[in-house]
């Protein structure tokens, strides 16, 4: 069984995860490039007891390749310490849209927090996609910039040319690698996990890959299934560099690593 390149996608699908929510930093009008356009079918409203600016009936803000689109988009704003204008939370409700050149997202709901950098995408249907990959949940998607840490709730998947992980929560954790840009440190994947490719289905109660000695875990109840055969055990454990799959019982002696081996081109009876 390829159970190197089936767990391998535990570890792909959550980088993506981690990666492409960093495109809520287009929300970020202030480090944005060039003008920013805004337009609504319903109404542009200032807003100043309440120091909101609110465009209503599918309101639109632009800034180059950027694009948010939703029933309704709210800007919080207020004095700074030198008496400028400062836009600190940004609200988008109702068949949200974002889009920019790394990746389209879908929700009903999205709040970007400039204060503290984190994007809540929430709704029944949230949707992330680039040209290679797709990330779906029920619940809600999070990402905290300065944290480095995204989080997919509810029925999470991620999705790659017929690779599929699920999980009902997928969290990467991001840190700053030497040269100063992201990398990924270590991605969890938590309840009913499933781990599907063409070369077989690899089911547990929780996954973790560990990015720094490239080794994806899973643990729980494992169970690798390809074709007719079936394996078990308490964890299985692949070494991404070497290739190597072990399936392993619990250290105390009381688990145990079984199977049923059926070749794949084995009489049928």
């Amino acid at each position: 069984m390829k159970m190197r390149s089936t767990l391998f996608w535990l570890a792909a699908g959550a980088w993506l995860l981690a990666a492409q929510t960093a495109s809520a930093q287009l929300l970020n009008l202030e480090t944005g490039d060039g003008p920013i356009e805004i337009d609504a079918s319903e109404a542009l409203e200032w807003r100043s007891e309440d120091q909101q600016y609110v465009a209503q009936g599918d309101a639109r803000v632009r800034q180059g390749e950027n694009e948010v689109r939703a029933d309704t988009l709210t800007a919080d704003y207020r004095d700074d310490a030198d008496g400028n204008t400062e836009i600190y939370r940004l609200t988008a409700e109702g068949s949200v849209e974002i889009d920019s050149e790394q990746a389209r997202i879908r929700g009903d709901r999205a709040v970007y927090n400039l204060t503290d950098e984190t994007f809540v995408l929430t709704g029944s249907n949230i949707l992330l996609e680039t040209d290679e990959d797709r990330v779906t949940a029920s619940d809600r998607l999070e990402y905290n910039q300065r944290t480095g840490v995204a989080v997919a709730r509810g029925n999470a998947t991620v999705e790659r040319e017929g690779q599929q992980v699920q999980a009902d929560t997928i969290t990467a954790y991001v840190v700053t690698g030497a040269d100063g840009g992201q990398e990924l440190d270590r991605v969890l994947a938590q309840g009913n996990v499933r781990v599907s490719s063409p070369d077989g289905i690899a089911t547990a109660e929780e996954g973790v890959y560990d990015a720094v000695n490239n080794v994806a875990t899973l643990s729980g109840s494992v169970r690798i299934t390809r074709g007719e055969t079936v394996l078990s055990g308490d964890m299985a454990e692949v070494n991404l560099d070497t290739g190597v799959s072990r399936l392993l019982a619990q250290s105390d002696g009381q688990g145990l690593v079984g199977g049923v081996l059926v070749p794949e081109d084995a009489p049928s009876e």
